[in-house]
This record gives C-alpha cells, structure tokens and sequence, in this order.
C-alpha cells in the first residue's frame, strides 16, 4: 500500500468517499479528491542538502455547497496535520485557488501538503 492509499483510507473514514485523480461523475454531495504533483524546492530542512523536492499531495474536496465543503476541507486538513509517522510528516502548504467544475457542478476547494521524510 503506497502513501496515497494510506492517506484515502485515512479520509475515507466515517463515511467519506474518496477518489484519486480527478472524478468523473460525483453521486454524493462531497467528495475527496486525492493527487500527487511535484513539490516545490525547499529550503534545507532536517538535514536536507541543498534544495529538496518532496512531492506535493493535493487534497480537493468537491461540494455542491461551498460553506459545507470548506467546512470539510478544513477538517481533513486537520487530520492530515495531526499525521506524523516515525518516517513520515505532511505539512500544510496553502489552498490552491477555488474553482467551479461545471460538467460535475460542483465547487472545487483544494489544499495542498508536502510529505517530508523525517
């Protein structure tokens, strides 16, 4: 099991549906997205060399309501913070732009973390 699966069957509790990539249709009224992009370069860090690049996760939530799906965004971004493994620490970069996906019609909300290899 990779980190992205750990992470959706973290997110996937208490009856939350998550999907990796983009969906293609959305049948609940929130949805996580989970996704994996490149991080940007860091600073040394915990004894890093030079500048690191520790990849990105992006989590979307897709919300036909967006109070109800920033509420639940800023709830998984919560528990990904509260996540520090022996190895492992995601940590909090920003929100990324809202959008609106209007094939899906749904508001598109999205955090993004770094994992960091401790």
């Amino acid at each position: 099991m990779n980190n992205l699966e750990k992470i959706g069957a973290l997110l996937g509790r208490e009856g939350r549906t998550v999907v990796y990539g983009v969906p293609a249709a959305a049948e609940v009224p929130n949805l996580i997205s989970l996704s994996v992009g490149e991080g940007k370069p860091s600073v040394p860090f915990l004894g890093d060399r030079g500048a690191v690049c520790y990849p990105s996760i992006k989590v979307s939530v897709y919300a036909e309501n967006y109070l109800e799906g920033y509420r639940l965004l800023l709830a998984v971004t919560e528990e990904m913070r509260a996540v520090i493994k022996s190895t492992i620490q995601y940590v909090f970069r920003g929100f990324a732009d809202s959008t609106y996906d209007s094939a899906l019609q749904r508001h598109v909300i999205t955090a993004v973390f770094e994992e960091i290899k401790l």
